[in-house]
């Protein structure tokens, strides 16, 4: 009787069956998004960076050993230090006709790969590879005790197939973190989704003993409705700041990468902010929607160090024109990959999301005023904004800390820098801000220095 009481003014009132549908929707669309769009996002983001970096581990083995038996044995003799250097859980290499000519394992030395996969792919210089998760056998039947990606990488030579490298990356570190990841999120949804149906509960059971139509029922479901859009509002902070970290880990990875700290990043973002809020108040060039995409977009500034060799980031003294030819090119494939990502976004929403402020960012973040810088050249205006402020922040925070092929300089001197700059490297507003700023940005730097 109750029962049908309730479901009886769910059918007549249209409030409740609105609140009810998206309720409902909120609950099933929320974490199911999450787990087929981010999650596999990310775990296409991985792998791309571990195929970068079996491609230039296999050329580089197959420049430095070769194909032949003393070659082998030189390879042989450094595999301890290879395996320990590169997280590497086995490397085979085949010849041409798939017979081993090296293995971890030397009771495989001698044998050919008859599978279809390489006769098929592999031989004609296509990359194949697959996430073997631990407790699961490879291809050749062992049972794996870490999560491992199994990549064939074959070696071409002027078009012609000179034989491939079959390597075992460990990824048991990076899959788990981003499970750990994936994990919180799925529970705050839930918790949100949780939330939004009691209370809808209870405006249910409310209507059931009274009349909707009454001036205290009306106040009631206010209230609740009230109390409701507190509850959303706190959870969608909740969920915000889950998005925030979660860019800041995988913005993370490539400063890990680059020998860096994370303050760096959180750095870069504090000085955005500083910047955009001063043209805001000052010349209202920007609303705060905008400088919050901006904030996120500026951690991913160098997202494309990932793409670059380690031995190239780390250097302790100055790139000669081929190291820095390569280590300019971080610009461009930065912006390929968060591209890529935004297009899905836009894809499934018809907008485009802060990605594509990312992407201009890490783009042009090194173009100069002047038109000098890379890596198209652009000049003046042609710059987008975000980029411009981007550009400046980054090399005030670049002077200011200390590398092994630089000195660490004071503020003033990197004030003294950038003033200089205006007109030349840097956009003549965006120097007159930090102008005004420059308390703040010494501030800032000296509030979260690397220890």
């Amino acid at each position: 009787m109750v029962l049908a009481r309730i479901l009886t003014n769910i059918i007549r009132n249209a409030f409740l069956r609105s609140i009810v549908l998206l309720s409902f929707l909120a609950s099933m669309i929320t974490p199911l998004f999450l787990f087929f769009y981010f999650l596999p996002l990310f775990y296409e983001q991985m792998m791309q960076n571990i195929i970068i970096d079996a491609n230039k581990l296999g050329h580089h083995l197959f420049k430095q050993y070769g194909i032949k038996e003393e070659g082998m044995q030189k390879l042989k003799e450094d595999i301890q230090w290879i395996s320990g250097n590169f997280t590497l859980e086995r490397i085979k290499f085949f010849d041409a006709n798939g017979q081993t000519l090296f293995s971890t394992n030397p009771k495989e030395i001698n044998s050919f790969n008859q599978g279809d996969d390489f006769k098929n792919r592999v031989a004609k210089g296509e990359n194949v590879y697959k996430i073997v998760p631990k407790g699961n056998k490879s291809v050749d039947g062992r049972f794996l005790s870490k999560d491992v990606a199994e990549i064939y990488l074959p070696i071409m030579e002027e078009g012609r197939f000179e034989g491939a490298f079959e390597i075992y990356y460990d990824i048991t570190e990076k899959r788990d973190k981003l499970d750990q990841l994936i994990g919180r999120s799925m529970f705050i949804l839930a918790f949100f989704s949780f939330s939004i149906l009691s209370a809808l509960g209870l405006i249910v059971l409310f209507a059931s003993k009274r009349d909707l139509q009454t001036i205290e029922a009306q106040k009631m479901v206010e209230s609740l409705i009230a109390s409701l859009e507190e509850k959303v509002q706190a959870q969608t902070q909740e969920i915000r700041f889950n998005k925030e970290i979660s860019i800041e880990a995988i913005a993370a990875l490539a400063e890990d990468y680059d020998d860096d700290t994370g303050k760096h990043i959180r750095r870069i973002k504090s000085y955005t902010i500083l910047i955009a809020t001063w043209l805001k108040n000052e010349h209202r060039m920007l609303s705060d929607e905008h400088i919050d995409e901006m904030a996120m977009a500026s951690i991913l500034h160098d997202i494309g160090k990932l793409s670059i060799p380690k031995a190239i980031l780390t250097k302790p003294g100055k790139l000669d024109e081929e190291e820095w030819g390569i280590m300019r090119t971080h610009a461009q494939k930065g912006a390929e990959v968060l591209e890529r990502a935004n297009k899905i976004f836009y894809a499934r929403f018809g907008k485009n999301s802060y990605l594509a402020v990312a992407r201009d960012i890490a783009h042009y973040h090194h173009e100069k005023y002047d038109g000098s810088g890379y890596p198209d050249g652009l000049c003046g205006e042609e710059i987008p904004l975000s980029a411009r402020i981007v550009a400046l922040v980054d090399v005030y925070d670049a002077l200011r800390g200390k590398r092994p092929y630089k000195r660490q300089w004071s503020h003033q001197d990197a004030y003294d820098l950038i003033v200089s700059g205006s007109g030349q490297h840097f956009h003549p507003l965006i120097v007159e801000a930090f102008k005004h700023l420059a308390e703040d940005f010494d501030k800032t730097y000296l509030e979260l220095a690397d220890t």
